[in-house]
């Protein structure tokens, strides 16, 4: 693998972990019934995250 594949996944990783960790920040959020602020803010940052994780999906496995 080259440095520019090796960085992608790295990132790749990174930005996939983030989105695991949003979704269960907002699940935690509906059952501890914590403000609605908390998964809007939440739901905001998981948007461009999923982006990130969407265009790496077609890197690594969609059509080039």
């Amino acid at each position: 693998m080259d440095f520019k594949t090796t960085f992608k996944l790295i990132t790749a990783s990174a930005a996939a972990l983030t989105n695991v960790s949003l979704v269960g920040g907002v699940v935690w959020s509906i059952a501890s019934g914590l403000p609605v602020i908390m998964r809007v803010v939440l739901t905001a940052l998981l948007v461009p995250f999923g982006y990130f994780s969407f265009a790496d999906y077609k890197y690594f496995f969609g059509k080039k």
